[in-house]
């Protein structure tokens, strides 16, 4: 194949994740935005440990996932200590169609509003290819 059609065939199987948080259900809200399925085999929220499925949980282009987030609004609410809370760690144990195992790291902040509710927002740090299954 020439590196061109290469190059084409790998961007389609890049692993593109939209994450939200709904404050109103406690829920982490993940979204595939990739143009094919990827396969959530586990994921770690805040300092609980790694949770990870006793099969992988298909995430459709388009259609959203839903993971309790009990442990994002205990570590953001309260009394704010000073200088803020430390954002709430979230990560994602991924592989693509093709089997290539990537870790999608995220991080939920509150965000003060000046008026009206406080926002907690997703932050992506990353989302690399790491070969995961093999270090456990």
């Amino acid at each position: 194949m020439n590196e061109a059609v290469q190059k084409e065939l790998a961007f389609s199987y890049e692993v593109s994740l939209n994450v939200k948080f709904d404050i109103t259900s406690d829920q982490i809200i993940i979204t595939n935005e990739g143009r094919t399925r990827v396969s959530l085999w586990g994921s770690k929220v805040g300092r609980n440990g790694i949770v990870m499925q006793k099969g992988p949980r298909t995430l459709t282009p388009g259609v959203p996932y839903l993971i309790t987030g009990h442990e994002v609004t205990t570590g953001l609410t309260g009394v704010v200590p000073k200088g803020g809370f430390a954002p709430v760690p979230f990560v994602m144990f991924i592989k693509n169609e093709r089997g290539e195992e990537f870790v999608a790291r995220y991080e939920f902040a509150q965000m003060m509003m000046m008026m009206g509710p406080t926002h907690i927002e997703p932050i992506m740090v990353s989302i690399t290819q790491f070969e995961w299954s093999k270090k456990r």
